[in-house]
């Protein structure tokens, strides 16, 4: 099963969202001209940039793809160490150490 990368939602949340160009690059680790091209479909994102489209939107990446099984819509928790875990899930404390 392939799943298609939805420009047209990523470039219509873009344009709801009234932010600048200048802005949208700088919150998604792109350039200006970078983010143009993201919007514009010149090249695909990379999954890192993909991931910071969706923080910016406040919504999960499988929102910007189609044909794939429906995402659970759930947000990932950085944990301490800046790794992500599923939301609902609790990081396990090290043996010997009290919850």
């Amino acid at each position: 099963m392939t799943q298609r990368l939805r420009r047209d939602r990523i470039a219509a949340l873009f344009q709801e969202s009234g932010l600048s160009l200048s802005e949208f690059g700088r919150r998604i680790g792109r350039t200006r001209q970078g983010a143009a091209a993201v919007l514009s479909g010149a090249f695909d994102p990379q999954v890192t940039t993909l991931c910071r489209i969706a923080d910016v939107f406040g919504l999960p990446v499988c929102e910007f793809f189609e044909g794939g099984p429906p995402c659970e819509h759930t947000r990932a928790k950085p944990t301490r160490k800046g790794r992500r875990k599923p939301a609902g899930t609790t990081a396990e404390a090290p043996q010997g150490e009290a919850t």
